[in-house]
């Protein structure tokens, strides 16, 4: 509530948005767990299971949408997004899982007759050592985020003043550059989903 103070909204407009961000506040931990699980996916180079969670997701929403919306309003709208995020999540850990299981069930493999160790649990708590070189790599990539996320707000910021109609049309507008900047994010993830790979090629050439 406080942060929502800080955008001079009108009163009717503040509490709408407060009930709104109260419901998909509850999303944020599907939504880490939906980007960890399509990170993997694109790892393995697999685009279409993504895609196939957000169909679902999509499809989830608006049926939410169409059976929550016109009895709770506002509060329908995001609790409708927050379950369809949850169906999306558990489509992906599914997948995940049952290739999990599958790799279990074949014989362990093995490199130059050393036998390595089977899949791990489908989800764990990383060592300290892991985590700091997760970390290292990480937090560049967090400070950049949260920089665009700052300059974002502070434009909402800035318009908010302006008051509702100005806010609204921002809002008209903002979504639909969100929509076109998607083509460059896509090149984007799948030039990480290959640069794993020529990393590896390169480092062997020069050895």
């Amino acid at each position: 509530a406080p942060a929502l103070g800080a955008f001079s909204l009108d009163p009717s407009v503040a509490g709408h948005a407060l009930v709104y961000v109260r419901w998909r506040a509850l999303g944020m931990p599907l939504a880490i767990l939906s980007t960890a699980a399509q990170a993997v996916c694109l790892g393995e180079k697999d685009s279409a299971t993504p895609v196939a969670a957000v169909l679902i997701a999509g499809g989830a929403n608006i049926l939410g949408d169409a059976l929550l919306v016109p009895r709770l309003g506002i509060a329908g709208a995001a609790a409708a997004t927050v379950a369809a995020q949850a169906a999306g999540v558990g489509f992906l850990l599914a997948i995940l899982r049952r290739r999990q299981l599958r790799l279990a069930a074949l014989p362990p493999p093995t490199v130059l007759g050393v036998r390595l160790r089977q899949p791990g649990p489908l989800m764990s708590v990383p060592s300290a050592k892991a985590a700091l070189r997760f970390f290292v790599v990480a937090f560049p990539v967090f400070v950049a985020l949260l920089g665009k996320n700052v300059y974002i707000n502070s434009i909402c910021l800035a318009v908010s003043g302006a008051g509702t109609i100005a806010l609204a049309a921002h809002q008209i507008v903002f979504n639909q550059l969100g929509l076109f900047c998607k083509a460059g994010d896509s090149l984007g993830v799948a030039a990480q989903a290959y640069l794993p790979a020529a990393l590896v090629r390169r480092r062997g050439g020069a050895a």
